[in-house]
């Protein structure tokens, strides 16, 4: 069962004034994840590494963006909790944001990614959860697939994760989930299919993009109810990430 920290009103939650009128029925949604966030080998200024960033924001313009929280180094203005490694820009005001606990270890061996970050926003009267991710990796348990096994102990962790995300959204009535998956194959991402969620990468309308080396790593995937009016995997941005953007356009 997850359990989630409370809702940080602090210096550490500074949140953006712009205002939108909750009618609006179309939202963007954006994430990267992973990454150094620094200046790589050292050739990028800090203030050219900044002017990417500003230009990203700029051009993707979305109403909730999350991102890895490796850098002081971007401009930045939205919500973070200490010690996380996930913050988030939003020109919309949530109901609460949280960070939601999932399971970390399978067969003694633990993963340092084991939490997701949510926010919840009341969207012409239903309350839809937000989640940005960065979960447990093939890196983070170094241990070989067994003969005949289907998945590798990252894999079986990470179907534990989902299904725990699955779990946590039943509570609202919808869900966004954003972010670094880190599935290694499409068939991954089945359980969210099973139950009633729609892909946008890995799918039959988008197809299936590479967003890490050779590996569909990252997705953003919503309630059936949510409908995915565009989705882009954002190739041209250099900002010493290991993993491309994403953004989508909803339609609640």
């Amino acid at each position: 069962m997850s359990t989630v920290r409370p809702f940080i009103v602090a210096a550490c939650l500074l949140l953006p004034v712009i205002s939108h009128a909750q009618e609006a029925t179309i939202w963007t949604v954006a994430c990267v994840n992973c990454g150094q966030f620094h200046y790589g080998d050292k050739k990028t200024a800090p203030e050219d590494y900044r002017r990417r960033w500003q230009k990203l924001f700029a051009d993707v313009d979305a109403d909730i963006f999350f991102m890895e929280d490796n850098s002081s180094d971007f401009p930045f203005n939205g919500i973070r909790f200490p010690k996380f490694d996930i913050r988030a820009t939003t020109s919309r005001t949530p109901i609460s944001a949280s960070i939601v606990k999932l399971t970390r270890e399978i067969d003694g061996h633990k993963s340092p990614r084991y939490r997701a970050f949510r926010l919840v926003y009341d969207i012409n009267g239903k309350s839809v959860a937000f989640y940005g991710m960065h979960l447990v990796a093939e890196g983070h348990i170094k241990i070989k697939k067994a003969d005949g096994e289907q998945w590798s102990l990252s894999q079986k962790l990470r179907q534990i994760q989902f299904k725990e995300l699955i779990q946590d959204a039943k509570q609202f009535d919808g869900a966004v989930f954003t972010g670094d998956f880190n599935a290694q194959i499409p068939a991954e991402y089945d359980v969210f299919k099973q139950n009633g969620y729609t892909l946008s990468n890995c799918s039959e309308t988008y197809g299936t993009t590479a967003t890490l080396r050779d590996i569909p790593a990252d997705n953003i995937i919503v309630s059936p109810w949510i409908k995915v009016l565009e989705f882009k995997v954002l190739k041209d941005y250099g900002l010493d990430t290991d993993h491309f953007p994403l953004t989508a356009k909803l339609q609640f």
